[in-house]
Order: structure tokens, then C-alpha cells, then sequence
């Protein structure tokens, strides 16, 4: 169901590639379904990268033909590797690569995404999800324009979750359980297929019940992280994680 969402919510359909660089993680489920279920559930293939060079990854990406990328946070790495590369008189993307041979690729998912764009210009679309949830839950609309997506994930100083994917909700709540609106601060609380099973054998005896009622309250999971939502030009809650609770 999961990475029926993930393809569904990208367009994701035969003939494209997806790559997953990693970092491999907790929870490894979240690997997994990037890594094979999108690709095969899409009718694409999955190119995995079990060792990550930054200097030799757009090279990679056009050999390889690759549309999307899940590179967690790498993306860091490749903005940091961009700058060395400049300063050594090379291009933006290394010595001989040329943005005219990237057209193919679509997005990105990771962490430190508005760095990323600003540099590349390449969107990325999400960077995952929290302990206690199977990887992604949320990630920006494809459909937006780019002025749109750069304002809507620019526009607070927390990152830049998305809208929820097809088969979750996502609320902002009080500490009584309450819905909140637009703009109000509040806890990331996320219902629906990415949410794992309560905790069974990671923790003992009463420390269990005592995780599980934290993390399973009114009905949602919460993820331990503050945050808020503001709407796109379709009405669509657009996520934002501030910090931890």
C-alpha cells in the first residue's frame, strides 16, 4: 500500500528509473520500499548505490538514466561537493557533466532539500519519515509549479514534510487531543498505512505500555516533532516540521 502511494503520488509508471543511494537506516523498511516495491509496483527498475561518492553521482545518474532519486542525506554531500568543484575551476556538476544531460531527471527525496534546490535546481519532493513509521508518510505534490513549490518549502524555517500520501492523514494537535487549523503550532500526528504496529519487543515489561501510550494517543501516532501546515493554491495541507517535542 505504501509504495502504491509513493508511485501514485510521484506518476511514477513504466520505464523509469529509481535510485537509492541510502544512507541504508532505520527503519530499513523504508529502504526497502523506496529501493524495490516503487520500481516494481511502477513497472519501473531500481538502481541501489551501496556505496555513495559524491563526486561520481550526477556521472551516474545520466549513465544510468535515473529519473528519481532517494538519497537521504546526501544531499548535503552533493551541495558541499558542488562548492569544491567550483572552486576548482570545474563545473557546477564536475568536471565534463553538463546539465543538458540531465533533462530526464524529475526529483529528489533527502534531507537538506532548499540547499539543494537553490544549487541545482532540481526539486525535492521529501526527505522520509519518523521512528515508528515505515518510512515516508508525506511528500510535496508533483503538480505544483516551480515558483510554487520553492515558496511552499522556503516559506517557514522548518523542513518541508508535504502533503500526506494517498493511503495517511496527517493533523497538527494540541496536548488534549484537539485538531488544529491552519498556522496554529502544534504536534505531527500521522494515521494510515505508513504507521508501524505498536512497539512488541524493542522495550520491556512496563516501558512498553508506557512508549505505546505516548507514541498512541486520540487515535494518531505521534511523532514527537512540533509543527504546523499551510495550504497550497488547491486547498492542499502542506506540512512542516518545526522541532521536538
Amino acid at each position: 500500500m505504501i509504495a502504491h502511494a509513493l508511485a501514485t503520488a510521484q506518476a511514477i509508471n513504466g520505464g523509469q528509473r529509481i535510485l537509492n543511494a541510502g544512507p541504508w537506516h532505520t527503519p530499513f523498511v523504508a529502504d526497502l520500499v523506496t529501493a524495490l516495491l516503487v520500481p516494481l509496483i511502477a513497472g519501473g527498475t531500481g538502481v541501489i548505490v551501496q556505496t555513495f561518492v559524491a563526486g561520481d553521482f550526477w556521472r551516474l545518474m545520466i549513465e544510468r538514466n535515473v529519473h528519481v532519486g532517494f538519497i537521504g542525506s546526501y544531499l548535503d554531500a552533493l551541495t558541499q561537493e558542488s562548492q569544491t568543484q567550483l572552486a576548482a575551476g570545474n563545473g557546477l556538476f564536475g568536471t565534463g557533466v553538463h546539465r543538458r544531460g540531465m533533462t530526464h531527471i524529475r526529483h529528489f527525496f533527502g534531507s537538506g532539500g532548499a540547499a539543494f534546490e537553490s544549487t541545482f535546481g532540481f526539486p525535492v519532493m521529501g526527505y522520509g519519515g519518523e521512528f515508528g513509521t515505515a518510512g515516508f508518510y508525506a511528500m510535496m505534490p508533483v503538480d505544483l509549479s516551480w515558483d510554487e513549490h520553492r515558496h511552499l518549502s522556503t516559506m517557514h524555517e522548518g523542513a518541508c514534510i508535504g502533503v500526506a500520501l494517498p493511503c495517511n492523514e496527517i493533523a497538527i494537535l494540541d496536548d488534549r487531543g484537539n485538531v488544529l487549523k491552519a498556522g496554529a503550532v502544534g504536534e505531527i500526528c500521522v494515521r494510515g498505512h505508513s504507521v508501524l504496529p505498536p512497539l512488541t519487543s524493542a522495550f520491556s515489561g512496563t516501558e512498553v505500555a508506557e512508549r505505546n501510550a505516548a507514541m498512541f494517543r486520540y487515535g494518531w501516532y505521534h511523532t514527537g516533532q512540533q509543527g504546523m501546515y499551510s495550504e497550497d493554491s488547491q486547498g492542499r495541507a502542506v506540512f512542516y516540521r518545526l522541532r521536538q517535542v
